[in-house]
């Protein structure tokens, strides 16, 4: 009796193993945006992309570890393989990885100028004809910013660096996240204006090294499944209190 309670203890120990060695660890880079992904003092990672992706690999059986990186280093580990994905992305913009296929957050562009700029509201590129804007390298502009036609561009290696010069009135205008820049606002105490309506807004997606293309459609169907059952919004009420739904009315966000 007692060899048959041993034999069931070392088969229930080895199931645990086993099952232990089937959770994968995987890594993704990102920017920090908030409260879509930032990491505080203790290197703790959360937020509402964050959250959402944790909840996925978990569901999947899955480890996942993010760690921040510059935009641009993020794009080329994931090319070569250095990490396994990376969310903030603009579908397209790396071929060289595949684009998940479901939008979980999407990038807000609003016109962002010094708080004492004569500028009320945002009626259009034009605007701006001959003012110097910030940008960030590697970010993919979208269409409707014309690749700032007529404008002197400031590039900076992310876009922290241009909203402090739009604060310190060193830049006319960078274009970027109304949402994100009020929580740097907060956090660095900057004072500056944003105009509305916002001038472009794209639907971001997560991608992952091409290595993990059948991961990937499992990822799909794990984050579909959890958006229909309200995980999302859940997100989106923790960290902004609002609903995806609400959050896309109050911000002119159309599909």
């Amino acid at each position: 009796m007692i060899r048959n309670i041993s034999s069931i203890a070392i088969l229930f120990v080895a199931g645990m193993l086993s099952s232990a060695a089937l959770a994968d660890n995987f890594k993704f880079c990102f920017e920090p945006w908030e409260p879509y992904g930032m990491r505080d003092d203790k290197g703790v990672t959360s937020g509402i992309v964050i959250d959402f992706y944790q909840q996925i690999f978990t569901k999947l059986g899955h480890k996942l570890e993010f760690v921040q990186t510059p935009p641009a280093r993020c794009f080329d580990q994931a090319k070569t393989g250095g990490v396994d994905g990376f969310i903030f992305n603009s579908p397209g913009t790396v071929p060289e990885v595949i684009d998940l296929k479901f939008t979980e957050e999407y990038w807000m562009l609003a016109a962002i100028v010094p708080e004492h700029s004569t500028l009320t509201n945002f009626t259009g590129i034009e605007q701006f004809k001959g003012k110097t804007v910030g940008v960030t390298k590697e970010y993919p502009y979208p269409e409707e910013l014309k690749g700032f036609p007529d404008m002197k561009k400031e590039e900076t290696v992310d876009s922290i660096n241009s909203l402090r010069k739009v604060a310190n009135n060193r830049i006319d205008v960078m274009f970027d996240d109304p949402v994100w820049a009020d929580n740097i606002a907060k956090t660095e105490k900057l004072k500056f204006k944003r105009l509305m309506p916002l001038a472009a807004s794209v639907k971001d997606c997560g991608s992952m090294a091409k290595k993990h293309a059948a991961l990937a459609e499992k990822v799909n169907a794990t984050a579909n499944e959890l958006i229909k059952a309200g995980a999302l919004d859940k997100l989106y009420q923790k960290y902004l209190g609002m609903n995806l739904k609400a959050f896309k009315t109050k911000y002119g966000i159309k599909d």
